[in-house]
């Protein structure tokens, strides 16, 4: 719950960055991060007391919640920046359908170590797709080193710098649509 929550933080705090230097840095950003916390969930030690390992996961959790919120938007925002405009919506929606997409997949890689014999798997198995993870991770980071900058963001950079914050625009001229549909956006996560 505690990833969950922080999702929105996240995605204001990388929006707002990702506005200020670029597009183009926070999704590399977000991989670097959410494969270090993978890695570090893989190789957490097992000495640890049940309080002291419940208090680092929450916090992985935690960190990992603002770099998902923060990797959903800039995703979404780069697929559809980079699109024509006549396939925006599509562009945007290939990044949004890769949340599902990675539960499915990591699901399955679960799946093949949840079958090994119960003894291997709580020793060594469950750590193994945290560990593996490293693969996607590295092929991520080279594929977003790769992507230039957004031509939108580019255009806008210029025009950028005399007007307030994003964020505040839209919140003075659509204050009760973003209130409801950040209601739509919650109410899967309480059902």
């Amino acid at each position: 719950m505690a990833g969950y929550l922080a999702r929105p933080i996240g995605g204001l705090l990388f929006g707002h960055f990702g506005d200020k230097i670029g597009r183009k840095h926070m999704p590399f950003t977000t991989v670097l991060i959410m494969g270090v916390v993978s890695l570090a969930i893989g190789l957490m030690p097992t000495t640890l007391g049940a309080a002291t390992a419940g208090i680092l996961l929450t916090l992985i959790r935690v960190i990992q919640g603002l770099v998902a919120g923060g990797e959903w938007g800039g995703a979404t925002l780069m697929s559809m920046e980079h699109s024509s405009k006549k396939t925006k919506g599509f562009g945007a929606s290939l990044s949004v359908a890769g949340g599902p997409t990675g539960a499915l997949m990591a699901t399955f890689v679960l799946g093949i170590f949840a079958s090994l014999p119960e003894e291997q798997f709580l020793s060594w198995g469950w750590r193994m797709p945290f560990l593996a993870s490293i693969i996607v991770v590295l092929v991520a980071l080279y594929r977003r080193y790769q992507v230039s900058e957004s031509p939108e963001f580019l255009a806008a950079e210029k025009i950028a710098r005399t007007q307030e914050p994003p964020i505040l625009q839209i919140l003075k001229q659509y204050r009760f649509k973003t209130f409801f549909g950040i209601l739509l956006a919650l109410a899967p996560l309480f059902l």
